[in-house]
């Protein structure tokens, strides 16, 4: 029997004892296998190496690789012993315990084995598998029994199947032979379902529906999008890259705004005091006072209530025309509206010959 080839889980081989020179002892450890295959070259083994439980014989069992060979060699040795070696012959099988025939190995075949004079029993199997991958070629009529189980007898009639339970394989269809009366009434819903979770990146020749969502699917992120870019002005990409070209922590601090926010209400509230002195709704333009009114509210004030701080100013001015004054040596006295208290003083200059001039108090 010879041994399969490529087989997924190779057979174990009996390669044999591998002997000490020096002793004759047998080794049962650090032995090491190589393998060559037909028309390869050796390598060290890939496999699996055993010892017999007395120590007496070398077991390897090689890798599917290393038997996809018409023949392959494995040697065991170690340094100090005689090496041993066995030649396996594959055969064109790859299951265990069953010869295979290679018609490209033999000497001048026919393309025809009628079998002659051979005579198959009864009750030997038929291989299912090697007919179901052959087409049934029958020239007359094929005839089923009346006990068969191909969904039914009836169901084949002047050449069309009227019903078919399970279809395995069908490897061809008249045109509009599948109509939309004859689908499901959710096959719509589904193949449409189907359609939507397909995965775009395996539709993306160009010209293609899926192409054109995928560059859509890029283009339509703003965010994506950098500004100003290639935006105009007035835009708001054009703003908004051209102003907020920093952080925005960067600008001004809560505290700085807080600051600036408690400013202006303070501004704010003085201003509004100022304009809540003025009518909200005048009745007619001779509700604000003429410039002649204004002058004449000016002239008629009554300087006691003007609050005085500066020295120069036209209210003490005035007070030498209007308020007592007096001359004391040569210092000039001038009071204030109440002829009492002095607003302001001054040096005069005096002569012996003119008629002196001591005081004045308007009544």
């Amino acid at each position: 029997m010879s041994y399969p080839r490529n087989a997924a889980s190779p057979e174990r081989i009996a390669i044999g004892a591998v002997v000490q020179i020096s002793d004759g002892a047998v080794q049962s450890s650090g032995v090491t296998i190589t393998v060559r295959g037909q028309g390869g070259a050796e390598g060290a083994g890939a496999g699996t190496t055993a010892y017999g439980a007395t120590g007496v014989v070398v077991y390897y069992t090689p890798t599917q690789g290393e038997t996809d060979f018409t023949s392959f060699v494995v040697i065991a040795s170690k340094t100090g012993c005689i090496p041993v070696a066995q030649t396996i012959v594959t055969s064109a099988s790859a299951t265990a315990g069953y010869s295979g025939l290679d018609w490209s190995k033999v000497t001048a075949p026919t393309t025809t084995l009628a079998l002659t004079g051979t005579t198959i029993a009864t009750t030997q199997k038929v291989d299912i598998e090697t007919i179901k991958t052959n087409p049934v070629v029958n020239a007359g009529t094929i005839t089923f029994p009346t006990t068969a189980t191909l969904a039914s007898t009836t169901n084949i009639t002047a050449g069309t199947i009227t019903t078919a339970t399970n279809v395995t394989t069908v490897n061809g269809l008249a045109a509009n032979v599948i109509t939309a009366a004859s689908m499901a009434a959710d096959a719509s819903a589904e193949i449409a379902d189907q359609v939507w979770d397909e995965v775009l990146s395996g539709h993306l020749t160009a010209g293609t529906t899926g192409a054109a969502l995928n560059a859509a699917g890029s283009a339509g992120d703003p965010w994506s999008t950098a500004i100003p870019g290639a935006y105009g002005a007035g835009t708001a990409g054009k703003i908004l890259g051209d102003n907020i070209n920093a952080t925005i922590s960067s600008r001004a601090s809560q505290t700085s705004v807080d600051t600036v926010d408690d400013f202006l209400d303070t501004e704010i509230a003085a201003i509004k005091a100022k304009t809540d002195l003025i009518p909200s709704a005048p009745a007619a333009v001779g509700d604000i006072p003429t410039a002649t009114q204004n002058a004449d509210a000016l002239l008629n004030r009554d300087m006691s209530a003007v609050s005085d701080t500066n020295a120069r100013s036209p209210l003490n001015a005035l007070r030498f025309i209007r308020n007592k004054w007096d001359v004391a040596a040569t210092t000039l006295t001038v009071k204030k509206e109440d002829d009492t208290t002095t607003a302001w003083t001054a040096t005069v200059a005096t002569s012996a010959g003119a008629d002196p001039i001591v005081g004045n108090d308007p009544a």
